[in-house]
């Protein structure tokens, strides 16, 4: 890595877009994990109401 060592400045701004991408990319993870957790939630809900109301029609 000579040309970064010759070149301070961009060896920093090197540094920083990698900590800028990490940070995106952990940010993405963690909106991605709560959207999952949130659509798991709606169709386990969806599921237990459908379920209720077969079980309502099949057994009145």
């Amino acid at each position: 890595m000579g040309l970064l060592n010759d070149h301070p400045m961009a060896s920093a701004i090197g540094v920083l877009v990698i900590a800028y991408l990490a940070r995106s990319i952990y940010r993405l993870i963690k909106i991605r994990r709560r959207f999952k957790n949130l659509v798991s939630s709606l169709t386990n809900f969806e599921f237990s109401n459908v379920r209720a109301h077969v079980l309502a029609f099949h057994f009145p």
